[in-house]
């Protein structure tokens, strides 16, 4: 058996945005028959606003907030809490107000289960104001200097670049990597993982790690059409477990 498991920001969909109903169709079909599971660093509700409800509920788990929200059907399980000190909270005050970014639109710390997203530019920034963040940062490196103060001034926590504006934070452990054992327990088989972030300090890199280090297949990709290019070029081929 084949256990397909699949980021969806940036990988079942292009970052920020829903994927398009074409793909949705095509991978409602595509999926009948095989075992999948999706996994993101967003809530489940972004799940569903970015590839529709019929692909999560087809889904054999789906695991959000880094893995930290777990849902079976509509049953949800939180692992790895966590509050904030009051420390900790004057240091991400103190990295809004010294940014540099262009603008900052507020809701900068959004609490999730189990873990927290932070940008500076704010969660309330539209798409044009995330593109200029986007480009500001690409040049100055914002979030990777974010992560590692961070990581070094607080150890007890993890930090990932994620999506165009944010980084997301857990607990040490907490990531997406706690979820490669609980996909083996529940549906033994061969992984194959789909992660546009697959890099070194990527969100995806500790799962994509995992699965590399067992022999598994690890596909990095750049948005749904390389996922959907992958899909079909791997439907053509005809494995003997038949998914």
């Amino acid at each position: 058996m084949i256990n397909w498991v699949f980021d969806v920001d940036g990988v079942l969909s292009n970052v920020g945005v829903p994927a398009p109903e074409a793909f949705k169709d095509w991978f409602l079909n595509w999926s009948q028959g095989r075992t999948y599971y999706l996994i993101s660093g967003g809530r489940r509700e972004k799940t569903i606003y970015q590839v529709g409800t019929d692909i999560v509920a087809g889904a054999q788990a789906v695991y959000c907030c880094i893995g930290n929200s777990r849902w079976r059907a509509d049953a949800e399980t939180c692992v790895n809490q966590f509050e904030l000190t009051d420390q900790e909270l004057a240091w991400f005050q103190q990295q809004i107000d010294q940014s540099g970014c262009p603008e900052k639109t507020g809701w900068h710390l959004d609490f999730r289960n189990g873990s927290l997203n932070f940008s500076t530019v704010g969660r309330n920034a539209n798409i044009e104001q995330r593109e200029r963040y986007k480009q500001w940062e690409q040049q100055v490196q914002e979030r990777q200097r974010l992560a590692a103060e961070l990581t070094d001034r607080f150890p007890r926590f993890e930090c990932y670049v994620g999506g165009d504006t944010s980084i997301d934070i857990c607990l040490r452990g907490a990531n997406k990597g706690q979820c490669v054992p609980l996909i083996r327990q529940q549906t033994p088989g061969a992984i194959y993982f789909f992660g546009d972030r697959c890099f070194a300090g990527g969100i995806d890199e500790p799962f994509a790690g995992s699965c590399t280090a067992t022999g598994d297949r690890v596909y990095e990709v750049t948005g749904y059409q390389h996922t959907w290019a992958i899909l079909e070029s791997l439907s053509k081929i005809d494995y003997d477990c038949g998914n």
